[in-house]
């Protein structure tokens, strides 16, 4: 498994890299969105989350997703564009699950 945004963020953009390895290796990608509420959420890069316990959560995914064999770096920006995007809506749609306020 490979966090799509990196390990430097910004949070919810997809690094170009990760898509590269999936064209390369011809996995699907996946986009999960998470949320737990009630949480505590830290002021960090990845806003990382640490449930309470008994609480709610949701995992919302969207996929398979596919990189085409032939797609250039236009195309993969296209695709960072777009997925993003999606990756961003599928965690709003988590925190809404579970009553949690977006940000």
């Amino acid at each position: 498994m490979v966090t799509p945004d990196g390990p430097r963020g910004p949070n919810e953009v997809i690094a170009p890299g990760a898509l590269q390895i999936a064209r390369r290796s011809g996995q699907p990608v996946f986009l999960m969105g998470i949320a737990a509420h009630p949480a505590v959420q830290a002021a960090t890069w990845d806003r990382v989350m640490f449930a309470w316990p008994f609480g709610r959560g949701a995992v919302v995914w969207e996929g398979p997703l596919h990189v085409p064999q032939d797609a250039d770096d236009a195309a993969i920006a296209g695709l960072v564009e777009d997925w993003s995007a999606r990756l961003s809506a599928a965690t709003r749609r988590a925190e809404a699950l579970v009553g949690r306020a977006t940000h």
